[in-house]
């Protein structure tokens, strides 16, 4: 997945790069060049599920040390002291930058308004 050029490219299906995959069996893979709306779809889930799995995962490497997680990191904060951790410079600041600077879907554009190329990974050919 490459979400972020202005040619972006996407890869997906059942295809999972195994030898068991490519050689035997039915698999398949759809590459997505060039749409942008279909790219920032894609990396917004990217990012939804590996914040998820990450929080998890911070959660319990503090349960396996025996720590509690302090609640200014669980909960949302009542009034607008969250905003501190956006400063200028901040590692947050620049992850939200990155964000705001992406090309975005061009007027008019569809979703399927992208070059799309269509593979199988076994010896068959679309008609």
């Amino acid at each position: 997945m490459d979400p972020l050029s202005a040619d972006p490219v996407g890869v997906t299906g059942s295809a999972n790069f195994s030898e068991a995959s490519i050689k035997d069996n039915d698999e398949n893979m759809m590459i997505i060049r060039g749409n942008l709306r279909v790219a920032d779809i894609y990396l917004t889930e990217f990012m939804r599920l590996f914040n998820h799995y990450y929080f998890r995962t911070v959660l319990e490497n503090l349960r396996l040390a025996g720590e509690a997680p302090s609640d200014d990191s669980l909960f949302l904060s009542p009034d607008d002291s969250w905003q501190l951790k956006y400063a200028p410079g901040s590692f947050k600041r620049k992850r939200l930058d990155l964000f705001k600077t992406m090309s975005g879907a061009l007027p008019g554009q569809s979703i399927t308004g992208g070059k799309l190329i269509l593979r199988k990974t076994r010896q068959q050919k679309y008609r």
